[in-house]
């Protein structure tokens, strides 16, 4: 509540809802009454004497009889109350942790009313979450997502056919009507089967298999119709990350499994900002590996869509152009319309033609570039790239008033620029050092100054953090660098220095405290001090060299030096503008540490002290006073 509005008006943030938020830190934020009730009983208050802890303990009972003695208060909250009185309690050693042992406290003496109330409420409780353990077991996409989580339900792992059997009695429940956990009920069939197929299936015998296929099957076939609701979590995902091991079991159901991808793929609707429907398709294709264990399938989902969306965008267009205001468009319809173009049509048997691809918008060639594997080395797969490129790069490219004006209003252009980009990014670090020049050719010509350009090269930075291919890295920046150097001309540009300070590794995103990075070596570092004397006059150059040599270039300050002086002495006017404040921060930190560490050297040695005396010159003309006193102690 105290963050609504934050930052709108700083005066009153800043005399009071700073205040507020700071509370929230609080470690008594984090316990409810009753335990902060229990905790004063047993160990009082930090800080006050035996006595008046004592003192204040008897205040806590005064407080609970009080409330005990409110014969309306105590029908409504005489549990709440008996569990809050260290007088009523004893304790029991449920379990024995590294840190000590876990004591659970239990009221001694309670009216038959209250028990029968405890008793009533536990039945309804493990009632209402008797299938919860078996959800929280089933839902392998949220433990994907927080691979670190304790599975503490360990007893479906090892008997898997117990995961099984609950799933078909709360089947049963459902259809009978007692669902009470809403749609995490609906949805833990589908995980369950899910997992059993992905993870579990030699457990499985032919009937289980087939259970599990027609749960996975319905649930797809929900999807694909217009009485579907867009949720989160609600099992869709989990089946069609199923629909690959369904295809390795059924294979003679290949073809109704491919169409059924197909189809999925053509749905972009969002779930919010998780992720659209096609990504589920796409993620299911990757992570089980259907590449390199199934090319012919996969290459038909590829080779399917590639097909079908130009037919089906022009289907939804017409039902768009048709259809009353807030009217939905059918599914129904435009599949069966779908069904008549290809009813004849085999997805197994389908080849691949190039022309196709000049069907194909944008918002199409990027589901088409994420299908691809990043490491593919198929002809096919790198003629879609070569193909394209040419007509994508300058559409990515575009600054984006320009793109307004040229292709009018696209509320996704963005998202769907910065897919592209990160998988552009991920398949050039992956290619051979001969095929790199010529994929990456169309996007140095259309380079410019705008934020695209910026979010372009950002991308690629943050692929190689990942993905580590250090010579292909160094072979694409070395590639740009004539195009950077060709934009740094005007150097007063405002997109300028969010490129320079991607190109020049001062990424946002490094972690904090980080030190070295694997694409940072010796051999690279004359790239600094080449750029040093050609692009020293760029404001955003220091600032992104300072911030280097404060993080991943950290163990390099001695050849940092070097670079600093040659900007420094060649642009002895330089203004650093907005980027002032950060610059002379990150110099101040370096200088200080360096001075700290070779304070003997720079007083030994000329030719290092006639580098450092003027990089301190610098700072101290811009107004640094640490700059002045480290000068001072190496005069």
């Amino acid at each position: 509540m105290y963050g609504i509005g934050y930052g709108m008006n700083k005066i009153p943030d800043a005399i009071y809802t700073d205040e507020r938020l700071k509370t929230c830190e609080e470690q008594h934020r984090n316990i409810s009454l009753e335990n902060l009730f229990l905790n004063y009983q047993f160990t009082g208050v930090k800080g006050f004497t035996e006595d008046q802890n004592n003192d204040f303990i008897q205040e806590i009972y005064k407080i609970i009889d009080n409330f005990k003695s409110n014969s309306e208060v105590n029908e409504i909250y005489g549990i709440l109350l008996a569990r809050m009185d260290r007088r009523n309690l004893e304790g029991k050693i449920t379990e024995e942790t590294d840190n000590g042992f876990i004591i659970e406290f239990s009221p001694k003496q309670l009216s038959d009313e209250l028990k029968l109330e405890i008793e009533e409420s536990k039945k309804e409780y493990d009632e209402v979450f008797k299938y919860s353990p078996l959800h929280l077991w089933s839902d392998f996409i949220s433990n994907e997502r927080n691979p670190n989580k304790n599975n503490s339900y360990q007893k479906f792992d090892n008997d898997p056919l117990l995961a099984l059997n609950e799933t078909k009695q709360l089947v049963k429940d459902l259809k009978e009507g007692k669902n009470k956990l809403g749609i995490i009920g609906y949805s833990t069939p589908s995980f369950v089967c899910s997992k059993l197929l992905i993870e579990h299936v030699d457990c499985l015998d032919v009937d289980d298999k087939q259970f599990c296929k027609e749960v996975v099957d319905s649930t797809i076939f929900l999807l694909l119709s217009d009485e579907y609701e867009y949720q989160i979590s609600d099992g869709v995902e989990a089946c069609i990350r199923a629909i690959p091991a369904l295809i390795f079991q059924y294979p003679e159901e290949k073809e109704f499994y491919i169409s059924s991808l197909v189809k999925i793929l053509l749905d972009k609707h969002s779930i919010g900002a998780y992720k659209r429907i096609c990504d589920y398709v796409i993620e299911s294709i990757h992570k089980s590996k259907l590449w390199e264990d199934d090319y012919e399938v996969a290459q038909a989902v590829l080779l399917g869509y590639i097909n079908i969306q130009p037919i089906f965008k022009n289907l939804v267009n017409e039902k768009t152009k048709n259809r009353f205001y807030g009217e939905r468009i059918s599914k129904r319809l435009i599949f069966e319309e779908l069904e008549k173009n290809y009813s004849d049509t085999n997805f197994l048997d389908l080849v691949y033609d190039a022309n196709k691809l000049n069907l194909l918008d944008l918002h199409g060639l990027e589901i088409v570039y994420q299908l691809l594997p990043s490491e593919t080395k198929y002809k096919t797969h790198l003629d879609i790239f070569s193909k394209t490129l040419p007509k994508v790069a300058p559409i990515l490219l575009k600054d984006r008033r320009n793109y307004k004006k040229e292709f009018g209003e696209d509320s996704e252009i963005h998202f769907v620029r910065l897919q592209i980009f990160r998988k552009f990014a991920s398949f050039i670090l992956e290619r051979e050092n001969e095929e790199i020049q010529a994929l990456i050719d169309p996007f140095i010509n259309e380079i410019s100054l705008t934020e695209e350009t910026a979010s372009f090269i950002e991308e690629i930075v943050g692929a190689q953090d990942r993905l580590n291919r250090y010579n292909n890295f160094w072979r694409i920046w070395r590639l740009l660098y004539s195009k950077i150097k060709e934009l740094s001309s005007n150097s007063k540009n405002y997109f300028l220095q969010n490129i320079i300070i991607n190109y020049f590794l001062a990424w946002r995103w490094w972690r904090e405290g980080v030190e070295d990075w694997h694409s940072l070596r010796s051999e690279s570092l004359q790239f600094f001090l080449n750029a040093s004397n050609e692009l020293g006059h760029i404001p955003s150059f220091l600032y992104s060299v300072s911030r280097v040599l404060n993080t991943i270039g950290s163990k390099f300050t001695i050849e940092g030096i070097d670079w600093i002086y040659a900007v420094v002495h060649q642009n002895k006017s330089l203004d650093l503008g907005d980027l002032e404040g950060n610059t002379l921060y990150y110099l101040e930190n370096l200088l200080s540490k360096f001075i700290f560490l070779h304070r003997k050297e720079i007083k030994e040695e000329i030719k290092l002290k006639h580098k450092i005396i003027p990089i301190l010159d610098f700072m101290v003309e811009r107004g640094s006073i640490h700059a002045y006193l480290l000068r001072e102690s190496v005069l």
